[in-house]
């Protein structure tokens, strides 16, 4: 048993959704710094350790109680044990602190347990308050607000503020994302749109957008009609800084420079045209080769798109089946007319690729996400999300000769897979007459 008359080892205990991970593993990390001693599962859990043996003794020995509400809900507090452990804190007089991170209505409803207690607001606009009003409920030292470092006990670190918070996007209107777009690229001194000049050669890169940061839902819900079991489970990802991603997939024109370039042969463009049109019967080496050619070129560190930046940049803060809304038309995308989604009329079966670029883009300024050719990512396949990365990283394997992911569906596939949300999967050194890409960087 702990000695009472020692200092609790802990100042506060994080209850949260798992969902909602990386948003709290960020607050746990700027408490940290701030000199508050955080408990979380993730650091703090013993392996091997029964849960409920550490739930009993993180009660008994931690000073406070913060319970985070973030976009993914409220947390595990209606399990017994999560009720035990916070009617402890209750029962010993200890605060017990409701934390709303950004993502939660702007009317939150609290659980009946907590409703007796002052919640601290760290929405969007709010956080910086917020935090420090987080940071005097667990230590009980008030800051001054003008300057939170002065308060009545050792002084309060202050870390400086983002430039720009990072919003949850999902479910947000166009001009609401196109306003943060532009706000993004402003605090970067860079337009919305650009390309990077080629060092040696002369001439630029492919056109690229800039992506904003914030976090999303990833994958669909079980209520998607046509919905497939890898698209899921649905998963909080948070994008910490801004990415660049092409305006449109690589074109011939583009593809071609670069194999004239480094002398390789020209890949075939199934007698329909080449120039603007999207390149095909490029293999993800293909695609990688072109990527590491762009990033020594540009001296920027171009790639294949992840999954989750695809999905991201893709959605473009809907959350529908397509960017456009809950049906697609062929007036909306390039794929085989005749099976429409989700009662969608039925429309015109091209059976080719078009130019890159023929029908409106999504909110981010991105066009050809639906249909048009399927767009390679970096990422291994895995059959589902399960223990998927929450950070828009790649999920890679070390399995040998994994498949690697497609996207956005294409000119010869359905409507079904055009969705945002619907994955594919080939050998990394197939090549086919309806497969291109994208490029991205991270560093915008």
């Amino acid at each position: 048993m702990a000695d009472q008359t020692s200092p609790p080892p802990f100042d506060v205990f994080l209850s949260h959704n798992s969902k909602d991970k990386p948003a709290v593993i960020a607050l746990a990390r700027r408490l940290e710094a701030n000199g508050v001693k955080v408990w979380l599962d993730v650091w703090e859990l013993r392996p091997g350790q029964p849960w409920q043996e550490a739930l009993e003794q993180i009660i008994k020995t931690t000073r406070s109680a913060v319970v985070v509400f973030g976009p993914a809900g409220i947390g595990p507090w209606e399990d017994m044990e999560m009720r035990a452990c916070l009617d402890g804190f209750v029962k010993r007089r200890q605060p017990v602190i409701p934390v709303l991170l950004p993502g939660c209505p702007e009317t939150p409803v609290l659980p009946l347990l907590l409703e007796q207690f002052t919640w601290v607001d760290c929405r969007e606009g709010r956080e910086e308050d917020g935090f420090y009003r987080l940071i005097w409920g667990i230590t009980g030292k008030k800051p001054n607000f003008n300057n939170p470092g002065n308060t009545d006990g050792p002084p309060v670190k202050r870390d400086p503020p983002p430039a720009i918070p990072i919003p949850y996007l999902h479910g947000w209107p166009a001009d609401k994302i196109k306003a943060l777009q532009q706000e993004t690229a402003t605090a970067l001194a860079k337009p919305v749109l650009f390309r990077d000049a080629f060092l040696q050669l002369g001439g630029a890169g492919p056109e690229m957008v800039v992506i904003p940061a914030g976090s999303f839902i990833m994958g669909s819900p079980a209520s998607e009609p046509e919905r497939a079991e890898d698209e899921g489970p649905q998963h909080f990802v948070t994008f910490s800084t801004a990415f660049a991603i092409g305006r449109y997939a690589v074109t011939f024109e583009e593809y071609d420079y670069f194999c004239l370039a480094t002398r390789r042969s020209p890949v075939a463009d199934a007698g329909w045209g080449r120039g603007r049109r999207p390149v095909i019967n490029v293999s993800w080496q293909d695609a990688q080769a072109y990527c590491a050619w762009l990033a020594g070129q540009t001296g920027k560190p171009y790639h294949l798109p992840t999954e989750a930046e695809w999905e991201y940049a893709c959605r473009a803060g809907t959350e529908t089946p397509f960017h456009c809304g809950d049906t697609i038309g062929t007036k909306q995308a390039n794929y085989d007319g005749n099976y429409p989604y989700n009662g969608g009329a039925k429309g015109e079966y091209r059976k080719k690729t078009l130019p890159v670029g023929q029908f409106e883009p999504n909110a981010f300024g991105l066009y050809d996400m639906h249909g048009n050719v399927w767009e390679w990512c970096e990422d291994n396949w895995h059959g589902n999300y399960q223990s998927a990365p929450t950070d828009g990283s790649a999920w890679e394997s070390a399995e040998a000769g994994a498949g690697r992911v497609l996207r956005g569906g294409s000119w010869n596939y359905i409507a079904r897979h055009c969705r945002s949300a619907y994955r594919g999967i080939i050998p990394p050194d197939d090549q086919f007459g309806n497969v291109g890409f994208r490029c991205a960087r991270v560093q915008v």
